[in-house]
């Protein structure tokens, strides 16, 4: 069972774990990854929350993916390969289950916490963009929410809007 704590909670990195001799389950494939990998599996309760983070700290393990599930042999709420933080979408004092995979040859150690995130940042929205001048900005979408652009092909993305006005002096 996993506990699901605030932002910063993760004491020591989170739960350790390992998919070393794990073997592949007959629940659902993951809807990120390939089928058939070596998996674990975690409960745990969302509590007053509508959306929390996952944290994979690896140790040895290298291929993997975190998959969110109903309940056991219940439907995908969430799937990410190749991550370490994410977020996903929960129904407040729902009991979920989170399945950790591996690809086979890659399998190891890893710890793995659940957390608030922490607040969507003001360029979250498109409505909302921070206006930008010439040079670099630095930006963090951890928090950030995904904007569902049917022209873009990657979907609903997790993303941040910014705003900028090129200067120009009529020469080209």
């Amino acid at each position: 069972t996993l506990t699901v704590g605030t932002l910063g909670f993760c004491p020591g990195g989170g739960t350790p774990g390992t998919t070393e001799g794990a073997t592949v389950s007959a629940q659902p494939a993951p809807g990120c990854l390939i089928p058939n990998l070596p998996d674990v599996f975690y409960a745990f309760n969302s509590g007053s929350n509508t959306v929390i983070q996952y944290n994979l700290v690896l140790g040895t393990m290298q291929g993997r993916a975190v998959q969110v599930l109903t309940a056991c042999d219940g439907t995908e709420v969430f799937c990410e390969g190749d991550v370490d933080t994410g977020t996903f979408p929960v129904t407040p004092t729902t009991d979920y289950i989170l399945r950790v995979l591996s690809v086979p040859g890659f399998t190891g150690t890893f710890s793995v916490c659940l957390q608030t995130p922490p607040p969507a940042a003001p360029e979250d929205e498109c409505a909302t963009a921070i206006a930008i001048g010439d040079g670099t900005y630095p930006f963090d979408n951890t928090a950030a929410t995904g904007t569902d652009i049917t022209s873009c092909t990657f979907g609903d993305t997790k993303d941040v809007w910014y705003r900028y006005t090129a200067s120009c002096d009529g020469n080209e």
